[in-house]
């Protein structure tokens, strides 16, 4: 259940951050660094993720519709929280006007928040990372990032229907062009029989010496049951993009290449309760994990991958 005056107060320390609008800002945990932009005149972008001395992330961000009054969240085009503008609401009687952005920084950790239609978004980030940068074949680097997303519906009259989505692009090894995506245990990439997730709560993206993987997890740790993804999409970036962008459901599986630029993307759909209610916020916790094998072609986990990682391929990125 929502708490009021600790989202009036959230709101107003957003308002009156020394972090508002007008730079770039790192996170970093050992060896490893987070880097978001936040130098535009709307919200925070992660746009960096370096371990082992190299940048892996082109950038992750959101996309939230919002359904109010009869109209559904279809209705409604995403929109980007990166690209979400200040926007007012009354807490309790009070008028406050949230300002996109962040909300609280240290060493490792950072968190922000965004208005949307009376609905408030907050996202922490918490790295951990390596203690070593490779410098030797053979020699490994792994940083994690927890990811936990909160919904919370401010509205104490209307309901409201909600298309959450996580949109992410790596270019690991800091090119584009990358080797696979995959589900553990799934058929060919995200696909299985009947089109279902066999593994909703994972996804794998590799290069020839990096691995990047993706966990949802299932529990808030305290016994409360966290929603898997209701859709998905994953195969050229561009083309991902513009379907996570689309109001219509995410269609899956998408053409895509040898060394292609590869994103993906998980939907969440439902409603929240008015303001004060047990269901006026929703919840999701992700786990990303890079790990860096300097000078080894890493093995995609399971038996499914988008693309075929045959040596010869390998052995072809190598020469590039």
């Amino acid at each position: 259940m929502g708490t009021h005056n600790s989202v009036m107060a959230a709101a107003v320390a957003a308002c009156f951050a020394g972090h508002a609008l007008g730079a770039t800002l790192s996170i970093s945990s050992d060896e490893a660094v987070a880097t978001f932009d936040n130098s535009g005149s709307a919200g925070v972008l992660q746009i960096g993720w370096e371990v082992g001395g190299v940048n892996h992330l082109a950038e992750q961000d959101f996309y939230l519709s919002i359904g109010r009054g009869g109209d559904s969240y279809t209705d409604v085009t995403p929109v980007a929280l990166s690209s979400v503008a200040e926007e007012s609401v009354t807490i309790n009687d009070t008028p406050v006007v949230i300002i996109p952005g962040v909300l609280e920084i240290d060493p490792a950790t950072i968190v922000v928040e965004y208005l949307i239609d009376e609905v408030l978004t907050t996202i922490s980030y918490d790295l951990t990372g390596a203690s070593t940068t490779p410098s030797q074949p053979g020699d490994s680097s792994i940083s994690s990032i927890k990811v936990n997303v909160k919904l919370e519906n401010l509205s104490a009259t209307e309901e409201a229907e909600f298309r959450f989505r996580q949109y992410t692009d790596f270019n690991l090894n800091n090119t584009p062009g990358d080797l696979s995506v995959s589900v553990p245990g799934s058929g060919v990439g995200f696909l299985s029989g009947g089109g279902v997730l066999d593994n909703p709560n994972t996804v794998t993206q590799t290069d020839v010496d990096v691995i990047v993987t993706e966990n949802f997890a299932e529990s808030d740790g305290g016994g409360a049951v966290l929603p898997v993804p209701d859709e998905y999409a994953y195969g050229y970036q561009p083309s991902v993009l513009s379907a996570v962008m689309s109001s219509a459901t995410l269609p899956g599986g998408l053409p895509t290449t040898l060394f292609a630029d590869l994103a993906w993307s998980f939907g969440w759909v439902g409603t929240l309760g008015v303001a004060g209610s047990s269901t006026d916020t929703f919840e999701i916790v992700k786990d990303l994990e890079v790990q860096f094998v300097l000078g080894e072609l890493i093995p995609t986990p399971g038996t499914a991958s988008l693309l075929v990682l045959a040596g010869a391929a390998a052995a072809r990125r190598r020469r590039f």
